[in-house]
């Protein structure tokens, strides 16, 4: 049985559909994926709080806390308080004389609360630049010191390069991004940027490549046909595995989930990913990333 039949839907209906003309979209992967997929709204636009919330905890498999506290930055920082929305009009299945008795009481209580004031974000605003602002240089595929609602062309194949180059001990290609690897191309993409980054975008970046790892790298079986995904799937270390070109292509460049993300033993996390996990891989990247920066000439 599929995660998806676990959870109580059918993949078929959250196929892909890119970005519709009038649709907005950020410089996150996973808030992209999501609209992209359903999962959120497809345009991107007047997304509600638990909306993200309920979404990211159900494609990725992060913990309620980890999931709030993600969307709370996002809405703190780049959201916009609605004080209107249009009223809809109800639909019954089934009218009785009660329910017409109901409805002068129902209706003037719904057209109040379309003037209950509501917190919504418009994903292409996470893209916005300032000091309180979760949009950073050092990103995975994103230029610096300029908004990027999608991937950088040149950045995207700088990664995928850089993660087929990487070679295990014994020297063969692994394919893909271990977590050292992850760790490096950090340490390289902050070394390029303008400025040195602020504490507060440092971290997170930090969490990003933490949260990349965790989702994406390669602790269960794949089902895909190529070598390094077989290797991947052999390596269950908490530090081990890699996460393989073919998802980095996929989820980075163009923004929707991995082959195999819900089938058994897929890509999709088995185990909730919670906040203490990832600070503590946070946490290990940036220790790394330091330590590679300061072995450089």
């Amino acid at each position: 049985m599929s995660a998806a039949s676990t959870l109580g839907f059918d993949p078929m209906d959250h196929e892909f559909r890119p970005c519709p003309l009038d649709g907005s979209r950020s410089p996150c992967p996973a808030l992209n994926a999501l609209a992209n997929h359903g999962f959120i709204s497809r345009r991107g636009r007047r997304l509600s709080f638990f909306e993200v919330v309920g979404a990211i905890v159900l494609v990725y498999n992060l913990s309620y806390p980890l999931a709030c506290l993600l969307t709370l930055a996002g809405f703190i920082t780049c959201g916009r308080v609605s004080l209107w929305r249009r009223p809809s009009i109800p639909r019954w299945k089934h009218s009785s004389f009660l329910l017409w008795l109901l409805i002068p009481l129902l209706l003037p209580i719904k057209v109040a609360l379309c003037f209950v004031p509501r917190f919504l974000l418009d994903l292409s605003s996470l893209s916005r630049r300032g000091t309180l602002k979760i949009a950073h240089d050092a990103s995975f595929v994103h230029p610096n010191s300029v908004p990027s609602v999608a991937p950088d062309p040149t950045l995207l194949m700088d990664l995928l390069e850089y993660s087929s180059g990487r070679r295990d001990i014994d020297g063969t290609f692994r394919g893909g991004l271990g977590l050292i690897d992850i760790a490096r191309f950090h340490a390289r993409r902050v070394d390029l940027a303008p400025h040195p980054l602020s504490d507060f975008h440092l971290q997170i970046s930090l969490g990003e490549c933490a949260l990349t790892w965790e989702v994406l790298r390669g602790h269960q079986c794949y089902t895909g046909s190529e070598e390094h995904d077989r290797r991947a799937c052999m390596l269950k270390g908490r530090v081990n595995g890699v996460v393989p070109v073919t998802r980095l292509q996929q989820w980075f460049g163009e923004e929707r989930l991995p082959d195999g993300w819900w089938d058994v033993g897929g890509v999709r996390p088995r185990r909730p990913v919670g906040i203490i996990r990832a600070r503590f891989v946070a946490n290990f990247i940036g220790a790394l990333a330091l330590k590679s920066s300061r072995s450089k000439p």
